[in-house]
This record gives structure tokens, sequence and C-alpha cells, in this order.
């Protein structure tokens, strides 16, 4: 019988676990999503969606695949006015600066890691596609980050 979920999915699902397993500077909303809208409709709120990737494949052995699994991890918020600087109306550069410091931590957290909960999951890299957009912050004044992390399934 067939595995019933997809190698994909369940790494993302692992990695999903592991963010909410951590303590980190800042406390944002972790969710497990599928495509999800660029905008946020909410002010202030911090995301951190993980959702899943690209998949390669190729020969392990003669019997096995080895899949490379990419797992996207995306740091969302959309400021509120409050948030920023009321002389330039740009938004405040701490504010930025933490949710660089929270990619850098996810980033750090998923180096050498195997997954707790799919732990035939071997790490491969972690990577920023990209650290942040600045198109995101200047048109919708909002911080988008994205830390792709990579693991290897062995079937």
């Amino acid at each position: 019988m067939a595995d019933a979920q997809a190698i994909l999915v369940k790494v993302t699902n692992a990695v999903a676990a592991e963010l909410r397993s951590q303590t980190f500077t800042l406390n944002p909303t972790i969710r497990r999503r599928y495509v999800t809208n660029i905008v946020l409709k909410d002010l202030g709120t911090l995301y951190v969606d993980v959702q899943p990737g690209d998949v390669d494949t190729e020969a392990a052995d003669r019997e096995r695949i080895k899949y490379t699994c990419r797992v996207d991890i995306a740091v969302r918020k959309r400021f509120d006015t409050v948030e920023e600087d009321d002389t330039t109306g740009e938004i405040e550069t701490d504010e930025i600066d933490r949710l660089l410091l929270l990619m850098q931590e996810i980033h750090d957290y998923f180096v050498l890691r195997r997954l707790v909960a799919y732990d035939e999951a071997a790490w491969v890299d972690v990577e920023f596609r990209p650290v942040y957009s600045p198109d995101h912050l200047f048109e919708l004044r909002q911080f988008t980050g994205i830390v792709a992390v990579n693991f290897e399934v062995v079937k």
C-alpha cells in the first residue's frame, strides 16, 4: 500500500511542526499553507507561511528514488501607519530590522537540521529567496521574505 501523503507534504508538515516548536525573537502566527495571496489583508499581524515548493527526483540506486524537496517559508507582515516614520512616511527601519533577524533565525535553525517529525528527510541546504522584497515594501507596505529549505528523502 502506498503512503497516505506525498513526500513533499510530509517534509512540509515536518518543517511547519519544527517552526511551531521553536521560540524566536518575534512571535509569528505560523501557518501551513499552499499558494497564498501576495497581499495580506490584515495589518500588523506577522505571519510565517510554510508551503511546499519544488521537487526534484533522480535515481538513488537501481531500486530507489532520491527526492529533493524544497519548502518555502514566507515571512510576511503588512504595516500600519503607526509603524512608519512621521517625517518620511517610510516604514520604521527598526521594524524591518526585526523581521530580518527573524529570517536569519529561521535560516540558522534549519542549517544541518534533521526533522524530528520526519527523520528520513536529510538537510541539503537553506537559502534566502529573497531575503526581502523591496517592491512589496514600496508598493504594498508589506514585508515579504522567503527562506527556502531543501531536504532529501530516499525511497
